[in-house]
């Protein structure tokens, strides 16, 4: 069977099914441009399996299938093409939906919505670019900031002690500065 070109397997197919044929083979290769990849079937690679059973440009979902993974094919000789259905191991997955899109693989996931952006790894997450740098320590930051208020106060007392007049105006603050839409 390795000799036959695709057209030959295509229309040996044709001529043995009149409906939807499902069959299996392994990934041979992926294209993540185009949407598809190309399948090993007893050693004849059947080329352009779509990733996608309806697309429309970049939109919708698309699961990446590895290399060698077992592959289970879907034909419809109506719209003459064939669709991967499942794979036994992703790479990958794309999840489009208009300006909001959903990547993620075995090292990282992405999820930008418009401009704002969210890039997760085993070691950080990054929140549209990272160009603030770490998010607070709310806690830390309230002790911190109340026992510099502390300080100024205890030099009030001693500044007044020797007749300089000095009103710290900041009293202890209160969780008024935290942002719990936001939390880590």
């Amino acid at each position: 069977m390795a000799n036959n070109s695709y057209n030959d397997i295509r229309q040996m197919l044709l001529n043995a099914i009149e409906r939807q044929s499902i069959i299996t083979g392994s990934v041979n290769s992926v294209d993540k441009d185009s949407r598809t990849c190309s399948i090993d079937i007893d050693g004849t690679i059947l080329p352009e399996v779509m990733l996608q059973p309806v697309t429309n440009g970049n939109t919708g979902i698309v699961a990446y299938p590895a290399i060698n993974a077992q592959a289970l094919l879907l034909y419809n000789a109506e719209w003459d093409g064939w669709v991967l259905l499942l794979a036994s191991e992703i790479e990958g997955i794309e999840v489009n939906i208009e300006q909001t899109t959903i990547t993620a693989d075995k090292e990282s996931c992405n999820i930008s919505v418009g401009k704002s952006s969210i890039d997760i790894t085993k070691d950080s997450i990054s929140i549209n670019g990272g160009k603030n740098k770490g998010l607070v320590n709310i806690e830390a930051l309230n002790a911190f900031l109340n026992l510099i208020i502390i300080d100024l106060n205890t030099l009030s007392s001693a500044l007044n002690t020797i007749g300089v007049a000095f009103t710290p105006t900041a009293k202890r603050i209160p969780n008024t500065i935290e942002d719990t839409s936001v939390s880590h």
